[in-house]
């Protein structure tokens, strides 16, 4: 269901990479949070990045609404559950920014456990929408296949080559053969972590295929608070994202900031980033699970990776923070601290190795309290000392308006060979600092008609 078995990190062991690897892709293991694609981004891919296709009231904007439409996208999320309703209650008590969260499924779908698939379907993943168009429209879905390249006819010096079809490993009752499948049009949805992969396999060489790899990286706070003996109410179970705040998002300036929001954990993933102190610690710790609410600081990165093949496979790198990206984890893990005490904690911390942690009590002073949040500023994050995640990587083939500049064009076919189409995240000209699942819908969509355009 997840790329690596859900254990996959950067080559340098510096962020845990959460990626869909199972039919519907990164939307059957969204949280369901749907957002449209921030007005600031389209305006900066529209003038910066000289795309057309992303000026105001242009085919993308209707390509928006369509997504929305067909996703069942409710801008109401009904009942929220406990870690929510925690965070709204630290942010109106603070005078932060919240809002509800848009989500692509019925208000009565609150199981907390989207991360692993959706058992009902209430959740409006492509496994429940577009794949289910495209099958009863005579399409054939075939899972346990690999792509092995792409395959395209040679042209004369100086002209774009011609794709053809693709060549693949597919698994089968008598153990594994090729496939050959020949096409008019071929486009590649892998994944921005195997998207370039797949184009660099195939021979294709543009520079910008698996360069500007952006992560979306991910700090996470939590805050411990016991049951008042009446209420059997846990964290983890309930609709996952249902409110967000945009207070240290910086929209207004670029928006390279942080969005907050609360993740959906259970044990497996606690597990994974609670700091090793002692047995008796982990022991507390995992024994207030149920019981300790976690928000996250969310970066839209502005420093990049890259994906390449190496010597042993795929490898992707992510090099430590950017400066900025840095300063803007540090900032959003603060608030995210500042919403948790706010929102009557017993004790609130850090992943970090040093397992920073503060009770809260009666006698706290104000002082007390900012002494800590002094000290976890000046601790940063510091180099594989703060657990840093990714569940949405975007931009290692980036659309532009220039193959000196891009590795597709505008209308997501690449600069190299003639009917060969990306439409998945990794066309984004940059991150977009929320989840991207409506964006990157909405941009296939339009690639789409692209595709439809030029077999006519």
């Amino acid at each position: 269901m997840y790329e690596g078995g859900g254990i996959l990190t950067t080559a340098e062991c510096n962020v845990l990479l959460l990626a869909g690897a199972t039919l519907g892709g990164g939307s059957a293991i969204n949280w369901g949070a749907s957002f449209k694609t921030p007005s600031h981004v389209l305006e900066e891919w529209a003038v910066v990045e000289g795309l057309p296709l992303f000026n105001k009231g242009s085919q993308y904007e209707a390509a928006m609404e369509a997504v929305l439409s067909r996703l069942s996208v409710q801008p109401d999320p009904g009942e929220e559950n406990l870690q929510n309703r925690l965070m709204w209650k630290g942010c109106k008590k603070l005078g932060y920014h919240i809002v509800h969260a848009s989500r692509n499924s019925i208000a009565d779908h609150a199981c907390g456990w989207c991360g692993f698939g959706c058992w009902n379907g209430k959740k409006q993943a492509t496994s429940e929408t577009w794949l289910v168009d495209a099958t009863t429209n005579g399409a054939t879905i075939l899972s346990s296949v690999s792509v092995n390249a792409v395959l395209y006819r040679n042209s004369a010096q100086g002209k774009k080559h011609q794709a053809v079809g693709i060549v693949a490993n597919m698994e089968n009752h008598d153990g594994e053969g090729l496939l050959f499948v020949e096409s008019q049009a071929t486009v590649v949805s892998c994944g921005s972590l195997n998207t370039p992969v797949l184009l660099q396999r195939s021979g294709l060489r543009n520079p910008h295929i698996g360069k500007h790899l952006y992560l979306h990286p991910v700090q996470v706070m939590w805050g411990y608070f016991p049951s008042d003996g009446v209420s059997s109410e846990v964290t983890y179970e309930g609709g996952i994202i249902t409110a967000v705040s945009q207070e240290v998002a910086n929209w207004q300036r670029g928006g390279h900031g942080c969005i907050l929001q609360c993740p959906s954990f259970h044990p497996g993933v606690l597990s994974v980033i609670v700091p090793w102190l002692s047995g008796k610690d982990f022991k507390k710790r995992m024994s207030r699970f149920s019981r300790t609410a976690h928000i996250f600081a969310l970066a839209r990165d502005h420093g990049t990776g890259s994906v390449s093949i190496g010597k042993h496979g795929r490898v992707i790198s992510y090099p430590f923070l950017d400066p900025i990206d840095h300063q803007n984890l540090v900032d959003g893990g603060e608030a995210a601290l500042r919403i948790l005490i706010a929102a009557g904690a017993s004790e609130v911390g850090t992943y970090n190795r040093n397992g920073d942690s503060l009770s809260i009590t009666e006698e706290n002073t104000s002082a007390q309290v900012e002494e800590f949040l002094q000290k976890v500023r000046s601790r940063g994050l510091g180099k594989l000392e703060t657990p840093i995640c990714s569940a949405h990587q975007m931009g290692s083939c980036r659309m532009g308006k220039d193959p000196a500049t891009s590795a597709v064009d505008p209308n997501g076919e690449t600069w190299e060979v003639s009917g060969l189409f990306v439409a998945d995240a990794s066309v984004f000209p940059s991150a977009i600092g929320i989840n991207p699942m409506i964006t990157t819908q909405s941009i296939a969509y339009c690639i789409a008609h692209a595709v439809i355009k030029a077999l006519s």
